[in-house]
């Protein structure tokens, strides 16, 4: 949405603490296409089920910020609840590569 059609800018926001948030992201200049970036290589990650679970490591990190904007710049905590639990009901269909991530290793 940010790319098509808001032309790379975020949204306008109506809330003045999220306006000023949005405005900053904006003004950076690097950011936002960054972003982009980042959400389609995940996106496009997640398309196959080899990649899923990359996909899911490159999306966690702006789902976390999406959600915390929601939560504490909109107080909007329905639309902020959203992203994180998509992505859980994604991470726990993934939950035994992750789990790998925590397993000791094997001695020898």
């Amino acid at each position: 949405m940010i790319l098509v059609i808001f032309h790379g800018q975020h949204p306008p926001e109506a809330m003045p603490a999220a306006a000023r948030f949005t405005q900053a992201l904006n003004d950076t200049g690097f950011l936002n296409p960054m972003l982009i970036a980042v959400l389609l290589a995940g996106g496009a990650a997640m398309l196959f089920e080899r990649t899923a679970p990359v996909g899911l490591l490159l999306l966690a990190p702006p789902i976390a910020v999406i959600a915390a904007f929601h939560w504490f710049l909109t107080h909007d905590y329905v639309w902020g609840c959203i992203w994180p639990l998509w992505f859980l009901a994604l991470a726990w269909r993934y939950r035994r590569v992750f789990a790998r991530l925590w397993a000791a290793p094997p001695p020898g």
